[in-house]
């Protein structure tokens, strides 16, 4: 029988792992989440689909990010053990142009279990702005 409260801590775990890694700007550390063919659905692009375009993705990201931060939710993790959902918000801010710009959002993450460590499958965010 699955301890789903011990999955749930074990998804935070690696949920908190995951933002350390974006506030440092680490993209190996960040990618280390990731399983190969995982998929990103980011605001105002066509869907990342794999390693190398997640990747490629937060080479761009990180560039002008100033900071970041979230709060994140395990809201299920399946019955088996294999499968998690995590939603939550963030806020960020940005370098453009014309000076630093801040940014609240939420995300939908979803996470399976692959070799007994858990690992984002899918992840979609965007921004509350209207």
């Amino acid at each position: 029988m699955v301890d789903i409260e011990a999955e749930k801590k074990s998804v935070m775990k690696v949920m908190d792992k995951w933002l350390v890694a974006e506030q440092e700007k680490d993209l190996d550390a960040t990618m280390k989440v990731f399983v190969k063919d995982a998929i990103c659905l980011a605001p105002g692009m066509p869907l990342l689909t794999g390693f190398d375009a997640i990747k490629e993705f937060y080479k761009g990201f990180f560039e002008p990010l100033v900071s970041m931060d979230a709060q994140n939710k395990v809201q299920d993790v399946s019955e088996s053990g294999m499968r998690a959902v995590v939603v939550g918000n963030f806020m960020m801010v940005m370098k453009t142009p014309d000076g630093e710009v801040s940014s609240e959002g939420k995300h939908l993450t979803v996470l399976k279990k692959v070799d007994g460590q858990w690992m984002c499958n899918a992840v979609a965010f965007n921004s509350n702005a209207s």
